[in-house]
């Protein structure tokens, strides 16, 4: 990949306070990334330094060949649409999408040009003479994203652009947002809680937790192959199941939650490896819920079911398991079983085995992955 923007041992501190701590990651041009994780990971402090809000403590930034750690915001030739829109009251819409031009001393034909061209993008031409207060939230992230547009950045940069707004329109936006970078081609970063959002519209997702760059992959290899029992567990809804593992005396045996397991198949040579105490992630979706019992199948009682509509999620409590083990989930199971009832959960696939205290996935030679 040729890198478009080079992020180089950034970081930043408040006080004694750390945001972020080393991030090195490269972008390619015309590239969609999402920068996920949970509050305080570090993600909006890095936007916040791409934009040239911020200023990092350590590090360089790299645009187009062009090192920017030092630029001001305004030329860097860079578009920023705002979590809350920011969009100017007194002015109409046409007025709001060329704020931007009018700043950079782009006036007449040129910018009538361009505020067309940008509002017919996001499919707002007829709304040119209105006011922010006649739009609704929807409207008025598209006249925010036009804006930014506008000015023909090098780099697009998107707040939690999504998070004002309810979840059905959220979803249609979200589309909209993928077929404008799709049209534009636009390098874009976008900072997201969302892990739906951050999934669905990016073409790599920059995992971040602590200040630090956990993992950085295409959304189905970080879901399917997790680098830490972290991201395993902040992935999915619901998420992994994360369940102690430990050897066994017996052949083809291990403990699950302290409770004696012998599996098989997918799940059997994962483990086959194991040397010491591990975590197993297993995906509710890769689990099928059996009245019967089964080889490699995990006995337990049904202790709840929740009805998401198009499928069920069951919880499951592990026989044998010990005291404060949280259930298994299992999704998309048909005919269920009442609660307190016997019933066996049988693995499909296994997500990963990670370290117990790192959390680092283990390798194959350590636990057989």
């Amino acid at each position: 990949m040729t890198a478009y923007l080079t992020i180089r041992d950034v970081a930043k501190s408040y006080g004694r306070a750390t945001a972020l701590r080393r991030i090195d990651m490269e972008i390619a041009r015309g590239e969609f990334l999402t920068l996920l994780g949970p509050s305080g990971s570090g993600k909006t402090t890095l936007l916040r330094i791409l934009a040239g809000l911020l200023e990092p403590d350590r590090g360089a930034l790299v645009l187009d060949g062009r090192d920017i750690t030092r630029s001001p915001a305004w030329e860097r030739d860079i578009g920023l649409v705002f979590q809350n829109y920011a969009l100017f009251p007194h002015m109409d819409v046409r007025g709001n999408v060329g704020f931007g031009l009018e700043m950079r001393g782009i006036g007449g034909a040129e910018a009538a040009r361009r505020i067309d061209e940008a509002l017919d993008t996001v499919s707002m031409r007829d709304y040119g003479a209105r006011r922010p207060s006649e739009l609704s939230g929807g409207q008025q992230q598209r006249i925010a994203i036009a804006r930014a547009i506008a000015i023909k950045p090098r780099l697009l940069l998107l707040d939690e652009p999504l998070s004002n707004l309810d979840a059905v329109l959220r979803q249609s936006v979200r589309v909209e947002l993928r077929e404008l970078h799709q049209r534009t081609g636009l390098t874009t970063v976008m900072v997201t809680h969302d892990q739906v959002e951050a999934l669905t519209l990016a073409d790599r997702v920059a995992l971040m937790d602590g200040g630090e760059l956990l993992q950085i992959d295409p959304p189905e290899r970080l879901y399917e192959c997790p680098a830490s029992a972290f991201a395993a567990g902040f992935l999915g809804s619901p998420p992994a199941n994360l369940l102690s593992v430990e050897p066994h005396s017996e052949a083809g045996a291990i403990r699950l939650c302290g409770a004696l397991w012998r599996p098989t198949g997918p799940a059997a040579a994962a483990l086959s490896g194991l040397r010491g105490p591990a975590r197993l992630a297993l995906r509710p979706e890769t689990l099928r819920l059996l009245a019967e019992p089964a080889p490699g199948a995990i006995p337990g009682r049904m202790k709840a079911v929740e009805y998401m509509g198009g499928e069920r999620l069951a919880h499951v409590a592990i026989d044998g398991a010990a005291p404060g083990t949280p259930a298994l989930l299992v999704r998309g199971a048909g005919a269920l079983a009442d609660p307190g009832q016997l019933v066996y959960v049988l693995p499909g696939s296994v997500t990963g085995v990670f370290d117990t205290d790192s959390g680092a996935r283990l390798a194959p030679a350590q636990a057989g992955v």
